[in-house]
């Protein structure tokens, strides 16, 4: 098999991607994904090469993840500044991942979390999609298994309605 020309060892992808990302996996689970899998992530799947007796990417993959890396946080940017304009998008029971968290739209109402509280802290927060103000929340059901005989599910499971009082407006859950 001819050798690559545009191989670099994976090390050096690796702080490519954490110098234009903030973040990346450490060296070593790289190293371990790359052997059991042939393939390490780093924007997008790239495969891994064998190169002089290190693991290397093609520093097109490496291109390809970064750009693809990019644009998600391009996404993100202008999911956030929607946001912050009272435009939403897309269709109930999706995911739209911000600079600051993510939105889910449910009916009328929309639920935010911000990823910068822990989840034990607080499980995000319901407003209505008319009118912004923070939704009344309704806890009617019965709790899960879960919470009945141990310590919480982590959901709202008890959540029966949202309301929001300013619009008059409730939707069962």
């Amino acid at each position: 098999m001819a050798q690559r020309v545009d191989l670099i060892p994976l090390a050096d992808a690796a702080e490519a991607y954490r110098a234009e990302t903030g973040f990346a996996s450490a060296y070593t689970t790289l190293r371990g994904h790359a052997a059991r899998t042939g393939s390490v992530y780093l924007g997008a799947e790239v495969r891994v090469h064998k190169a002089g007796g290190r693991w290397a990417v093609s520093r097109t993959d490496l291109d390809r993840g970064l750009r693809a890396e990019r644009q998600r946080r391009a996404g993100r940017v202008a999911m956030a500044d929607d946001y912050e304009h009272h435009i939403l998008h897309g269709r109930d029971g999706a995911r739209f991942d911000t600079t600051w968290g993510y939105y889910t739209r449910r009916g009328p109402f929309h639920f935010a979390h911000h990823s910068h509280v822990p989840r034990w802290d607080t499980d995000g927060t319901w407003y209505c999609s008319t009118c912004w103000s923070m939704a009344s929340r309704e806890h009617d059901k019965p709790e899960c298994h879960r919470c009945a005989d141990w310590n919480g599910c982590g959901t709202d499971c008890t959540l029966s309605a949202l309301r929001c009082d300013t619009c008059n407006r409730r939707m069962e859950v």
